[in-house]
C-alpha cells in the first residue's frame, strides 16, 4: 500500500512553509475510490467552487462511482436518463431496478456536489451546457470574474468580437443579468 495525502494540502503546505515539524493528522485506510470520494467532499466544502469545476466534479463523481470509462461517459448518461424522465417513455427507468438505482445515485450526487442547490432537470438543462461554452467564458467563470448565468446569456452571441465586447464590459462594469441579457 502507498500512503497520500487526501485533504489538508494547502494547510500542509502552509506549516512547512512555517517550519511546523509536527502536525496533527487523521490516519485512514481507505481504497482508493473512498479516497477520491473524501476528497471530492472536501472540495465541494470549499465556498469558492465555481459552477464549471462543480459541474465537473458531479461527472467526475459519477464516472467514479459507476466505473465509467470517462466523462463524456458520465455526460452521455445522465443525458439520457433526463431525455428518458421527460418521456413517455419512463417505463425503461421504472421496469429497470439497477437503472433506478442509477438514476437515484445520480440525482444524490447532484444533490451533494451542488450542496442540494439543484436536480437531474437543471443540471442537465444548464450546468452541463457550461462545459462547451467558449474558452475565454469558461476561463472568465473559472476566475470568478464573471457569474455563470450570465455566461450563459454572453455564450448566445456568435459573432466573436460582440462576445469579447460584452465579457468585457460584464467584467469590468459588472453588469447584471438582466443588462447582459439587453444588450444579447
Amino acid at each position: 500500500g502507498s500512503n497520500g495525502l487526501i485533504a489538508g494540502e494547502r494547510r500542509t503546505l502552509v506549516a512547512i512553509e512555517l517550519g511546523i515539524q509536527l502536525i496533527p493528522v487523521h490516519w485512514h485506510e481507505c481504497t482508493d475510490r473512498e479516497a477520491a470520494e473524501f476528497a471530492a467532499f472536501e472540495n465541494v466544502k470549499r465556498a469558492d467552487l465555481n459552477a464549471i469545476d462543480e459541474t465537473n466534479m458531479v461527472l467526475n463523481m459519477i464516472v467514479l462511482r459507476l466505473g465509467l470509462t470517462n466523462k463524456q461517459d458520465a455526460i452521455d448518461l445522465v443525458q439520457k436518463i433526463y431525455a428518458q424522465k421527460n418521456s413517455r417513455q419512463t417505463d425503461i427507468l421504472h421496469d429497470n431496478v439497477i437503472m433506478q438505482d442509477i438514476v437515484l445515485m445520480i440525482e444524490v450526487t447532484i444533490k451533494h456536489f451542488t450542496r442540494g442547490s439543484i436536480g437531474l432537470g437543471s443540471f442537465c438543462t444548464n450546468k452541463l451546457k457550461l462545459l462547451n461554452l467558449p474558452k475565454q467564458i469558461i476561463e472568465a467563470i473559472q476566475s470568478e470574474q464573471l457569474d455563470y448565468t450570465k455566461a450563459a446569456q454572453i455564450a448566445k452571441i456568435t459573432d466573436e468580437v460582440k462576445r469579447t465586447d460584452l465579457l468585457n464590459r460584464a467584467v469590468d462594469e459588472g453588469l447584471s443579468v438582466k443588462e447582459v441579457k439587453a444588450v444579447v
